[in-house]
């Protein structure tokens, strides 16, 4: 039976991932500190083949440890929300996301060579391609364009050359992966996010689909959106996302390349505004819609 580490697995995305690894026989261990939301309850929680430990992903011993006798390692804990919490913790997110990463690859590392560690799939984001001004994006694209302005953005990149660095040097195999704009169950607001209105009604957690749904729900009329609503977005259900991540990313034995990069999301996206995360809509070219 392979055995699975997986950093941030009581996050958002990490729930899917451990859940599809459990249901395809994989042995899990999760590792959380609980930072983004508090405790949570997880349906996966008593599972017999899942451990869950309560750490900081930045300790490099511990990450080490955890490693020991793991066959895959996903990569998965971060600092992260939505707009306005990019916003409010600019310097946070760049600095705790950077000692992350640095303490995944160092154990990482260290595992590959004292155990049997096989590979390393990395949580990227689509935001490395922030500053491209064509479409759609092509691999490679995100090192021949400005870097990203946002500091999640710039982090997210960062990742990536985190984890090209470890195989140029150490040839630890790797898969990175991109998701784009996840969407699912199981996330609430952030412990700490910046509360925001648009309009009459409080943003839930400054994400499209959740923030749209609430405003119409609570008969939002005209619906407010960032821009005149003809933005097109790509969303990716979490679901999807989890089972790519086992069928593409967590293969049995060691891969024969070192690199191989995922992108996830689909092909076309539905014309639907961008949720106003603004404070103030009218300063920032919002545009009332009736839905």
């Amino acid at each position: 039976m392979e055995k699975v580490l997986v950093s941030g697995s009581a996050g958002f995305i990490g729930g899917y991932v451990v859940e599809e690894l459990l249901s395809r026989g994989y042995s899990v261990v999760g590792i959380d500190n609980f930072s983004k939301y508090g405790k949570v309850a997880k349906s996966y929680d008593d599972h017999p083949r899942y451990q869950l430990v309560e750490g900081d992903a930045t300790q490099v011993d511990l990450m080490t440890d955890l490693l020991a006798d793991c066959d895959h390692f996903i990569a998965g804990a971060a600092m992260i929300g939505g707009i306005s919490y990019f916003h409010t913790y600019a310097y946070d997110l760049l600095a705790t996301n950077e000692r992350i990463i640095a303490a995944s690859c160092d154990a990482a590392i260290a595992a590959q060579r004292k155990g049997k560690l096989g590979k390393v799939t990395y949580l990227s984001s689509s935001m490395v391609f922030e500053s491209t001004t064509d479409w759609p994006s092509y691999e490679g694209q995100e090192r021949e364009v400005p870097p990203p302005l946002s500091s999640y953005g710039f982090q997210k990149l960062a990742v990536e050359y985190f984890a090209r660095a470890a195989w140029d040097q150490y040839q630890l195999p790797y898969t990175i992966v991109r998701p784009f704009n996840c969407v699912g169950i199981g996330e609430s607001r952030a412990l700490g996010d910046e509360r925001i209105l648009s309009g009459n009604v409080e943003l839930a957690m400054s994400h499209v689909v959740p923030d749209l749904v609430q405003k119409i729900v609570k008969g939002q009329d005209p619906l407010h959106v960032l821009g005149d609503g003809s933005q097109v977005r790509h969303y990716t259900y979490g679901g999807d996302l989890a089972h790519r991540h086992r069928h593409g990313d967590v293969p049995s034995g060691r891969p024969q390349r070192g690199f191989q990069p995922f992108h996830r999301g689909i092909h076309h996206g539905p014309p639907v505004g961008r949720g106003d995360v603004a404070p103030d809509p009218g300063s920032r070219g919002a545009a009332p819609v009736r839905p």
